[in-house]
């Protein structure tokens, strides 16, 4: 007997996990939130962005970055793919997690 192959979909939040640049800059200054930068260090030497945490993935992987629950975390990186599958990680464990839309090349753009 052939079984067809499950397909599961990922129920996060309904809250939208991709927020723009604007959005996340609104919530690190009227919220409080806290905006994690997953790039290398020599890439955010050339183009660094006020308020962030450079933190490298495997450190969170690793558990030598704790995340608080009672936080919102604003995740970015260099397209916003890996800041995304982040974000959808953490919700699940229960934290308030965003990824900026197009990661560090969309604001790059706007800044040019």
């Amino acid at each position: 007997m052939v079984r067809e192959p499950r397909t599961y979909e990922l129920k996060i939040n309904e809250k939208n996990i991709v927020i723009s640049w604007l959005e996340a800059k609104r919530m690190i200054e009227e919220e409080g939130a806290i905006l994690i930068d997953l790039r290398k260090k020599e890439d955010i030497e050339s183009f660094p962005l006020e308020k962030s945490i450079n933190i490298d993935i495997d450190d969170i992987f690793l558990y030598k970055f704790r995340f608080e629950k009672d936080k919102k975390y604003i995740l970015i990186d260099y397209m916003g793919i890996t800041s995304k599958i982040l974000a959808e990680y953490l919700r699940r464990h229960g934290i308030e997690a965003y990824a900026i839309k197009g990661g560090i090349k969309s604001i790059e753009e706007e800044s040019f």
